[in-house]
């Protein structure tokens, strides 16, 4: 969206909601140019008020709008989780005009949102599953991720990536970020140095816990955990930066390159990758204030 779409797009909702404080939240969604964070009064609006909004400017300017949400599956990891679907599902499927897009890259975590019976959102819509997309797609968008970066990759390479993780899509992209995090020039140097990057066989021994890079999991005590591809990324960022200090300016260049974000989407991720670890009091994530973070293990 431009910058002259996403004023007007203010400026509607302000008829609409007279305290409403918009701001521009720059956050980590790697397709995206922005989004808004609306700063609202508790007290003069309740959550149903809000959910209501895109409903009453369609209605009133003549439109129908669509509402697209990426990685909806972890709607599934909030606190409270059936009660916030609960209260989702009962506004939205009242509404004329508007329609939904939910998206998610866990399909088997999608089908339990919609298909199983006890589940809030069971039959809201129609669910379609995308094809893979082509690893020749895949291997320039890895190329130019990665000079995007100062650093280089074969096609061959790229080729691999893709094939070793059978072509799905968040598991192509971890194994590529796993890559390229290794990678200090040349990305063939790494698949020869240290193979385990590529073949996704990499634990990574965390106190209580061992943490699985290459398929997005934790295990503790025989109990497994799938993590979101961001809370991935940045524990394994911490990890290969094991006792040395992590600056919150590396993060934002690791994480969005290309994307200005605000500094609570990296208080957010450390947030959670606390939460996530909290079981084990030798794990810790030191603020180095003022710099960023130091991660150990005692």
């Amino acid at each position: 969206m431009k910058m002259a779409s996403m004023l007007s797009y203010i400026e509607n909702i302000k008829k609409f909601l007279v305290r409403l404080t918009p701001k521009i939240a720059f956050t980590p969604e790697p397709m995206s140019e922005f989004s808004l964070s609306l700063g609202i009064t508790p007290q003069n609006y309740e959550p149903e008020e809000i959910l209501q909004l895109p409903e009453i400017i369609g209605k009133a300017q003549g439109v129908h709008i669509v509402v697209c949400i990426n990685e909806f599956q972890q709607i599934g990891e909030m606190p409270d989780s059936l009660t916030i679907q609960k209260r989702l599902r009962g506004v939205w499927q009242h509404q004329r005009n508007v329609s939904y897009c939910l998206f998610g890259s866990k399909k088997y975590l999608m089908t339990k949102l919609f298909q199983h019976r006890t589940m809030p959102f069971y039959q809201f819509g129609e669910m379609m599953y995308l094809d893979k997309i082509p690893t020749a797609d895949w291997v320039p968008f890895i190329c130019s991720r990665f000079e995007s970066h100062g650093k280089q990759i074969s096609e061959d390479l790229a080729q691999r990536i893709c094939e070793t993780v059978e072509g799905h899509s968040s598991y192509v992209q971890q194994l590529a970020w796993n890559v390229l995090a290794e990678t200090e020039k040349i990305a063939e140097e790494v698949a020869r140095q240290q193979p385990d990057v590529i073949l996704m066989d990499k634990h990574i021994r965390l106190g209580s816990f061992t943490f699985m890079p290459g398929c997005m999991k934790q295990e503790r005590e025989g109990k497994q955990i799938s993590l979101s591809i961001y809370r991935n990324k940045l524990l394994y960022l911490l990890c290969a930066c094991m006792n040395i200090t992590v600056t919150r300016d590396e993060i934002h260049r690791m994480f969005w390159p290309d994307v200005i974000v605000i500094d609570q989407s990296v208080n957010n991720l450390i947030y959670q990758l606390r939460k996530l670890l909290h079981a084990d009091s030798r794990i810790r994530i030191e603020n180095v204030r003022g710099v960023g973070y130091r991660f150990s293990v005692a």
